[in-house]
This record gives structure tokens, sequence and C-alpha cells, in this order.
């Protein structure tokens, strides 16, 4: 059963959470859902069902950067993202980056992933942009930005003035 259990990849992770009790080892037998595949479901996150927060990260040399958060919103059901946010000033669209100096994916992780949204664990995307341009010069401030989460079109703004040189945008994790 050990080898069959290998062989079936997932499956491996959803027996350890689920239990060996429930999984009976066939040739035919299809994978077991994950405990998330069955409490949550897998359904994308829509327009209106997440609301967007922000907060500031810690600056670092002349990196700045806020946290966007995705929580439900009051009665949404859990939902799936995948992928990164849109985000845009009024002349600067952000960069698609796995990682930068101030936050992202974690070093090693080079691959986007479904991060999975409840009410108690929302998903979040770092944005970073430095303060100064390559002269050493202030970067123009935008009154705030426009963004959008992964895989939807509900586009919000957002009144947080920012300078962005080098605008960044990370994909969502938990």
């Amino acid at each position: 059963m050990r080898h069959t259990l290998i062989r079936m990849g997932f499956a491996l992770a959803s027996i350890a959470a689920v239990g060996a009790a429930e999984f009976t080892a066939t040739a035919s037998a299809a994978p077991v859902p994950s405990i998330a595949h069955r409490d949550w479901g897998n359904q994308p996150c829509v327009n209106g069902q997440l609301a967007t927060s922000i907060s500031e990260l810690s600056p670092g040399s002349q990196h700045r950067g806020i946290r966007l958060t995705y929580n439900l919103a009051p009665g949404a059901g859990p939902c799936t993202l995948y992928g990164y946010p849109g985000l845009d000033t009024g002349g600067v669209s952000a960069e698609r980056t796995f990682r930068g100096y101030l936050g992202g994916l974690p070093d090693g992780q080079n691959s986007l992933y479904t991060v999975f949204v409840t009410a108690d664990r929302p998903a979040r995307a770092d944005v970073e942009w430095m303060a100064v341009d390559n002269s050493g010069n202030s970067c123009v401030t935008d009154p705030g930005f426009w963004t959008t989460p992964p895989n939807t079109t509900d586009t919000q703004w957002m009144p947080e003035q920012i300078q962005p040189c080098r605008l960044q945008i990370h994909p969502v994790t938990n």
C-alpha cells in the first residue's frame, strides 16, 4: 500500500490529514480530496466576495511597501485566489515578481499556488517600490492606486499615498 500512496502523489499528504481509514488503495481509486477541498470547496473568489485592506510594511534602506490583505466580505463563503493582484497608479503598473526586498514568496519558492481564503484565513500580497530613482531623486507621489484581486474584475481605489519607482507586486499567499 505504501508504494501505491507514493505513486499517487498528493494523496499521501491528504491521507495524513484525513486519516488512512478513508482511503481504499485500488488501481482505479481516485485521489482523495484534501481537507481544504472538502471543507472550503475550490470555488474561485468572485467580484464582491473580498474586502481589501492595506497595512504598511517596515521600510528598509530605500525600499517602501504595503501589504494588501484580502478578507471575506460579510456573508461571503470561502473561496480561492491564484496568482497576482493587479496594481496600477496614475502612471505606473506594477511589475509582477515572486519576491523582493520586503516580502513575497519565501526564498526557494518559485511557483504560484492556490490560496484558500476563509473567515479566519485571509490572503495577502506584498507591494513594494524604491523611494528614489536611479539618480537618487524622490519619485512622484501618487495619491493612491487601483488594485484588483487575482482572477477578478473587482477593481478598487485605495487612497494610500505612495512614491513608486520600480513598483512591484508579489503573488497572493496566506
